[in-house]
């Protein structure tokens, strides 16, 4: 069971892009299901017959998708902006690492970054943390080095489980 939900927290889940997850767990409840469906909207109706009949048909429900960020733009230094996909407490994106899942499925390490103490004006010190001033840093030094690596606009990131 433990590594079961290793490899389900280890997915690349985010709202829209839960494929990975779905895959996943059709992998693990294939050899006990009499059908799968996946409907238009992404979601996994896993069907099995019981033995016996029983009176009211048993439902289980659960959430695939987990909170996380799409790329919004890339700058001219390579750095990727961002949207969230779900709620975010601001203080708890930086010095964390994320995953981006390139348009060709392949993942993209890179590390939440944003500007250096020593680099902020006056004004910007004592201004809370948004979501807007920080960025991924991916390694690269270029815009065209992120699209080389297939990051681009609307692939989504997820955080590093």
């Amino acid at each position: 069971m433990k590594e079961l939900l290793k490899e389900l927290c280890a997915c690349n889940g985010v709202p829209g892009y839960e494929d990975e997850v779905r895959h996943c767990i059709e992998k693990h409840v294939a050899p006990y299901a009499d059908e799968m469906i996946t409907d238009a909207m992404g979601n996994l109706l896993v069907f099995k017959k019981g033995e016996k009949p029983r009176k009211e048909p048993m439902m289980v429900c659960a959430h695939m998708d987990e909170v996380g960020f799409m790329v919004q733009s890339i700058t001219s230094n390579g750095l990727v902006k961002l949207v969230p996909l779900g709620g975010w407490v601001e203080y708890n994106v930086p010095a964390h690492i994320f995953h981006i899942r390139t348009r060709n499925g392949s993942t993209v390490r890179a590390v939440t970054a944003s500007k250096p103490p020593h680099f902020l004006s006056a004004a910007e010190r004592p201004a809370p943390l948004s979501l807007d001033s920080i960025l991924l840093d991916a390694g690269v030094s270029s815009r065209e080095q992120a699209l080389a690596l297939g990051i681009e606009p609307g692939c989504p990131v997820a955080p590093e489980a």
